[in-house]
């Protein structure tokens, strides 16, 4: 039986725009699967967008007490594999990298994102449906492919949202990949997408949610308490040689995470990694 801990907690925000982006993640293929790329990057390593697409948006749907998605149409086609995340921009100055939230097979565009304090939340706060915004992208090797039969996701916080395009495009397109999510939260309150990752299940029996609370004492059945650890992962996914991981959320978290699946005997190429820090 799994110990109970309550010694971290594992909570994420957006991606930060802050600091420079490093060379390795600028030379990232960052082009859609389904036509030519819209990104480039130079010999810096800074990467150039080009064809800015306006978007309305069309709902306004809190998630938790402190995430919300914003759902919007584009003006235009955008491709993208699920996964990937863009550049949005809500006013002159203020952007950020968000990860697509909503399935590539869906008639709309998604973007979550926990508000917090800063300038860009707060414009954020004010956005209402029938508010124009730009986007950039699509961005990111964080994907799902087709020859991914087998699928281990270790998410944290809001870590969950290029996670919610990848089952999202699994159900919708019917695909038979066995997927087991271990997520883990500080609250049962701040599980995002509750009620969407339940229904998910349900719709695809290949699909497995497991979430675990590190800050508070779960009520009830069908939830583990404490941190992802060595003894949780191999319980919930004995079998994970023979799955690809996707770890998402914290950078101590993704760091901790990826640690213990090469302890596990994981084969490096079989982990793929995004760090989402808070701001």
């Amino acid at each position: 039986m799994l110990s109970k801990r309550h010694t971290d907690i594992f909570t994420g925000c957006a991606k930060n725009v802050n600091e420079p982006l490093p060379f390795s993640f600028a030379k990232r293929s960052c082009g859609g699967a389904f036509n030519p790329p819209v990104c480039l990057a130079d010999n810096r390593g800074e990467i150039t967008l080009k064809d800015p697409l306006t978007c309305t948006i069309t709902d306004v749907i809190p998630r938790t007490p402190t995430i919300t998605s914003f759902r919007m149409t584009p003006d235009r086609p955008f491709d993208f594999l699920p996964g990937q995340f863009m550049k949005v921009h809500i006013a002159e100055g203020l952007w950020r990298y968000l990860s697509i939230s909503s399935s590539p097979a869906k008639p709309y565009l998604e973007v979550t994102k926990r508000i917090t304090g800063s300038d860009f939340s707060a414009a954020l706060k004010r956005i209402k449906a029938g508010d124009r915004i730009t986007v950039e992208g699509p961005l990111g090797k964080f994907v799902y492919k087709e020859e991914y039969q087998k699928i281990g996701f270790l998410i944290g916080g809001i870590g969950i949202t290029p996670v919610m395009s990848i089952l999202g495009y699994l159900a919708d397109k019917g695909l038979a990949a066995d997927c087991v999510l271990l997520y883990s939260n500080r609250t049962v309150e701040e599980v995002a997408f509750a009620a969407e990752l339940e229904s998910l299940s349900k719709q695809n029996p290949r699909i497995k949610i497991v979430n675990t609370i590190t800050g508070e004492m779960p009520q009830g059945g069908g939830q583990l308490c404490g941190v992802i650890d060595r003894e949780m992962v191999s319980q919930v996914l004995p079998d994970h040689h023979e799955r690809i991981f996707f770890l998402c959320g914290p950078p101590k978290m993704v760091e901790c995470t990826q640690a213990l699946l090469l302890g596990l005997g994981q084969e490096t190429e079989k982990i793929k990694t995004e760090n989402f820090v808070g701001y």
